[in-house]
């Protein structure tokens, strides 16, 4: 007879034919009963003791085994089901049990899925493992959840730009993509390589692009949207047209410039840096370059090109060449004029102030009558005339002077300065003829240096009509005596040794004296007295007391040489 956890009790019973039988139960455990019939919840020997009537007694015993091992099941399983978790490995290999166990699986709807120690499953839902020990019957039981996660991000992408001469760069927009809290960005170029990680970037290059989001959970992602760069670089053709050319005369007057359009293109005529036009033709009556500038508006690409027109208006072009004036003498000089003209056959000719033509068809004239002159020249080919004035100037007779005697003092530097009538652009030639050292011999204003009482200077000037000017200067010599004198730097006073000025005798008077502190107080003055005295000069005091010891500021008004002579300086005061 056995006890498990099928049968937790075990009913022995003891019979006998016999009348007036009592009954007396032992077993393990101190287990005693008295009943015939009895029920055990231990394994072990149990022994009835059967005492008759007639005193006789019967001893019997019997064993009941007892299977009790209890399983202890337990499920390992790590993870959850998502996008790349396609399968979980439930575990039961943890579970505590004796060989002769039963394993049984069962899913969410109770059914048995699976004997064996570890299954793999599929879906989401509750998973139970029942263990059963085989001989005890006893069972035990674990259950698990297993979840999924299969959230994924939603992937959007567009561009509304293409790669052109305005854009050097587009943006790739997944703005509006969904996302979750996990969510990873992949922007991918067509060769497979990583080119951004933000929802919103740009590129610089045409082709695919490919915007990919995975949760990093789920690890689910999103369907790849393609992005298609475009790039267009199409530069549009200009060229200008001009009728009937580009060139301006004195016949040819404006000209009509034109171009030959091109689809998704605008133009633009600038001239002087300014737009003038967009029309497709324009015209114009200046020499000014003419610029095309043409702009697909597609590409934004531009290309534009430029016009320069030959301007035969100025023409011909007259230049004089230099000429001397008309001499004292009154012989001619002769005027010769350079010309550059657009054609060939030319008329040239030549008036006086009052109109009248003094020759034709030739680049020299000559004269010797003063006057205003014009030449002027006519392009037979392009009908384009051009005149120019000048003037043949009377001779230039030179009339000037110097002083007649210049007192200079002894090593003074001296500028002669003659005054004339004419410039120094109608001066021929400069001499100077000098007993003293000059600066220079060949120029107007020179310096006199080294000169000696009595000496002579010359000037001899002669005009570009040839006409000569000498004027001469003497130079006398005044000599002036310097006077010495003396004021001190620093001083003490002491008896005779009073501040004051000590000088020969050009100096008679000194009218003022002042003494002055360092903020510009005045502390002494005295007036109208002789120098070399030092009574009559500063002793040092103010307010009948010691002035204080330091840098004072003097002024001396004197008389010299019948002229008055200020000096002013700094003197110390020791003590």
């Amino acid at each position: 007879m056995i006890i498990d956890c099928e049968f937790e009790t075990a009913t022995i019973e003891a019979t006998s034919s016999e009348p007036g039988i009592t009954y007396s139960w032992v077993g393990p455990n101190s287990f005693s009963s008295n009943p015939a019939e009895i029920q055990v919840l231990d394994g072990g020997e149990y022994t009835v003791l059967i005492e008759f009537s007639d005193g006789c007694s019967l001893s019997q015993s019997i064993t009941i085994e007892s299977y009790f091992d209890q399983p202890i099941a337990e499920i390992d399983f790590d993870g959850e089901l998502n996008c790349e978790v396609q399968s979980v490995i439930l575990d039961g290999s943890m579970t505590t049990a004796s060989s002769n166990a039963i394993f049984q699986w069962f899913d969410t709807d109770n059914n048995v899925i699976s004997t064996e120690i570890m299954i793999e499953v599929f879906t989401e839902g509750s998973y139970i493992l029942i263990v059963t020990d085989n001989l005890s019957k006893c069972t035990s039981t674990d259950e698990v959840l297993v979840s999924s996660s299969y959230l994924a991000p939603t992937a959007k992408a567009f561009t509304t730009e293409i790669l052109n001469c305005e854009n050097e760069s587009v943006e790739l927009n997944g703005a509006l993509s969904t996302l979750t809290n996990n969510t990873t960005i992949q922007w991918t170029d067509e060769n497979g390589n990583i080119i951004s990680t933000i929802l919103v970037t740009e590129v610089s290059v045409p082709g695919f692009y490919y915007l990919l989001l995975t949760d990093t959970e789920s690890m689910c992602s999103s369907d790849e949207v393609e992005v298609q760069v475009i790039e267009y670089l199409n530069n549009p053709t200009v060229e200008i047209l001009a009728n009937p050319g580009n060139i301006f005369d004195c016949i040819i007057e404006t000209i009509e410039l034109t171009t030959i359009p091109e689809a998704n293109t605008l133009y633009s005529w600038v001239i002087n840096n300014e737009e003038i036009s967009n029309d497709i033709e324009i015209e114009v009556s200046n020499s000014s370059d003419v610029t095309l500038i043409a702009l697909d508006t597609v590409s934004f690409c531009s290309k534009q090109t430029i016009l320069e027109f030959d301007d035969y208006t100025q023409y011909p072009l007259i230049e004089i060449m230099d000429f001397e004036a008309i001499n004292c003498n009154f012989e001619e000089t002769c005027i010769v004029i350079n010309t550059l003209t657009f054609g060939q056959e030319t008329t040239i000719i030549w008036t006086d102030q009052n109109q009248n033509v003094v020759s034709e068809n030739t680049t020299t004239y000559c004269t010797n009558t003063p006057g205003m002159y014009t030449i002027e020249i006519i392009d037979n080919e392009n009908a384009c005339s051009n005149n120019l004035s000048f003037s043949v100037d009377e001779p230039i007779i030179p009339i000037g002077s110097l002083p007649s005697e210049n007192e200079l003092l002894i090593d003074e530097n001296y500028q002669l300065i003659p005054t004339l009538n004419i410039t120094a652009s109608q001066l021929k030639s400069i001499t100077w003829i000098s007993d003293a050292d000059l600066s220079c011999y060949d120029c107007l204003q020179p310096f006199v240096s080294n000169f000696e009482n009595g000496d002579i200077i010359t000037l001899i000037i002669e005009s570009i009509s040839g006409y000569t000017l000498e004027i001469s200067t003497r130079i006398k010599v005044k000599i002036i005596k310097i006077p010495s004198i003396y004021i001190q730097n620093v001083f003490t006073p002491r008896n005779g040794q009073d501040f004051t000025i000590f000088a020969s005798e050009e100096v008679t008077l000194i009218q003022n004296m002042y003494i002055y502190d360092r903020w510009g107080e005045l502390i002494f003055t005295n007036e109208n007295f002789l120098p070399n005295d030092p009574d009559l000069g500063w002793n040092g005091s103010f307010n009948e007391q010691k002035a204080e010891q330091g840098v004072y500021i003097y002024l001396f008004v004197y008389e010299l040489d019948c002229r008055l002579v200020r000096d002013y300086g700094d003197v110390t005061l020791f003590w």
